[in-house]
């Protein structure tokens, strides 16, 4: 099971762009905003986003990853509950094909 990577790069992508915008419209829209409660409550909802995005990373999928001989992963297969029962036979079929191969005299 592996974790996906990929959430903090969209956590710290979407906190450089809530931090530039909210700034950019401070600077430039400055007496448009000021004592607005509504871009108050805009930029605090765009930082409380930031919660969920940083937990989703935790969350585990399980994969199938075949590893070639230098142990590289060469090919990775998403499990989900579909395809659950058949990737184990296809597992179980190339670890006795393996096995098979491995117990073969040289």
């Amino acid at each position: 099971k592996l974790g996906n990577d990929n959430w903090g790069s969209v956590w710290s992508n979407w906190l450089i762009f809530v931090c530039i915008t909210s700034l950019s419209i401070s600077i430039f829209f400055s007496e448009q905003v000021s004592g607005n409660q509504f871009f108050v409550k805009i930029v605090l909802g765009s930082f409380a986003l930031l919660i969920p995005m940083f937990f989703l990373k935790f969350i585990k999928t399980e994969f199938l990853i075949f590893n070639d001989k230098n142990d590289d992963g060469i090919l990775g297969l998403g499990i989900n509950k579909k395809n659950h029962e058949k990737l184990n036979q296809i597992e179980a079929f190339v670890k006795s094909q393996v096995e098979s191969q491995n117990q073969k005299p040289a």
